[in-house]
């Protein structure tokens, strides 16, 4: 499969993830993650060959599949691809992809310190309970 042909069907794929997200009838991330995971593939099939379609698009890749994740409440699954982003968008020199992902590595970060601190708050409230 030549390489303008899989980044056509990879940027065909990632378009999509938005349509899942925005349904009507209701968002479905099972669909979108398994359209940017598809993206993923297409952009890195030949990646054991040390080439990939887009580096670019790949970051477009998997900030979206770090979005779907955050949108889905798992914050955890969110971080890996968000990081893989920022690595790609710092090496290729994209500004602007770069403050975008790191306004979204802000969010996971958050999300993630949120639940910490609500997960602490319910283990002192247990334990306060246990004591009276």
């Amino acid at each position: 499969q030549s390489l303008g042909n899989r980044r056509a069907q990879a940027s065909a794929l990632a378009f999509s993830v938005g349509l899942h997200l925005t349904d009507p009838k209701g968002s479905n991330v099972e669909a979108a993650l398994d359209s940017a995971t598809a993206a993923e593939e297409l952009l890195t099939g030949s990646a054991s060959a040390g080439v990939v379609a887009d580096e670019t698009l790949l970051a477009y890749v998997l900030q979206l599949q770090a979005v779907i994740r955050l949108h889905a409440q798992v914050p955890e699954e969110a971080a890996a691809p968000a990081h893989r982003a920022h690595i790609l968008y710092v090496r290729g020199g994209d500004v602007l992809g770069e403050a975008e992902i790191m306004r979204l590595l802000a969010c996971v970060e958050l999300e993630l310190l949120h639940r910490a601190e609500a997960a602490e708050a319910e283990a002192k409230a247990k334990e306060q309970e246990q004591e009276a």
